[in-house]
């Protein structure tokens, strides 16, 4: 994240969290979106915050790195999230095509000791450089206070949002045509991004490649960027920098869910 948007979400951080008496010294730096996500679950307790803050075990990860493998294992024995970058969920098939199911953003969980093996089921690959987290794993006898906490609230987010936007593409796949669900994927990562504290209300960034948003959407690299253009043309968004804004959410979102005319 470039330095300026730091202090921009420092800014938000210490206005956000110095409710719960955090004060204005607090500089969450990586750990920005997934605290971020989680006091929207519930307020997030001083001794929570500071343990995120305390992640250790990070990772640097290059572009098209393989973070989890689709090996059929069982639950990773912690979870692991992504502090910074974009990845995919994905299968390659035999001739060498991609078929991704969906992204993971700043915030996310990669996988973990959760009751769905559905994990392991696609592989995960960074499409920007990426860092990971491990939290810690919790003491049989003598669980830590925050860090259950943590864990309790992450297997809210991590269960429910892998199958609801499993099922959002699979509508996507099945029942809307290119514009639709270009559309749709876009509102999706407004609002995504927007829990996780790096986007506003009309733009966000989104550093995917044409090629990327072809294999998530079913569509070919100059049907993506014909709908783009389309999109652009009824000025619906703008794309600039490797930033998405969405200049008119009530026209898009019709588009996206079919409740009127969008043209």
């Amino acid at each position: 994240m470039p330095r300026r948007a730091c202090r921009v979400m420092d800014r938000i951080a210490e206005a956000t969290f110095g409710v719960a008496g955090l004060g204005p010294k607090v500089r969450p730096s990586e750990t920005w979106p997934l605290a971020h996500r989680l006091s929207q679950l519930s307020p997030l307790p001083q001794p929570e915050f500071h343990f995120l803050q305390k992640l250790e075990k990070r990772k640097e990860h290059p572009v098209d790195a393989l973070l989890l493998e689709d090996d059929g294992s069982g639950p990773h024995p912690t979870p692991r999230i992504i502090l910074s970058g974009w990845a995919s969920r994905q299968r390659i098939m035999a001739d060498g095509g991609r078929q991704i199911f969906g992204f993971l953003i700043p915030g996310e969980i990669i996988c973990g000791p959760f009751k769905s093996n559905m994990w392991a089921l696609a592989s995960v690959v960074a499409l920007t450089p990426v860092v990971t987290a491990d939290v810690p794993p919790m003491g049989d006898q003598h669980p830590d206070a925050a860090l259950a906490s943590i864990y309790s609230k992450l297997i809210d987010l991590a269960e429910y949002e892998t199958h609801k936007l499993l099922h959002d593409q699979i509508v996507r796949l099945g029942r809307m045509n290119g514009l639709e669900r270009m559309a749709h994927l876009l509102l999706e990562f407004r609002r995504r991004l927007s829990r996780a504290g790096v986007a506003n209300e009309q733009s966000f960034p989104m550093p995917l490649r044409q090629d990327v948003l072809a294999d998530a959407l079913g569509m070919s690299t100059v049907h993506v960027n014909r709908t783009m253009q389309q999109l652009r043309h009824k000025k619906l968004i703008s794309c600039s920098g490797g930033e998405v804004a969405i200049l008119d959410p009530g026209r898009l979102t019709a588009l996206a869910y079919r409740t009127a005319d969008a043209t």
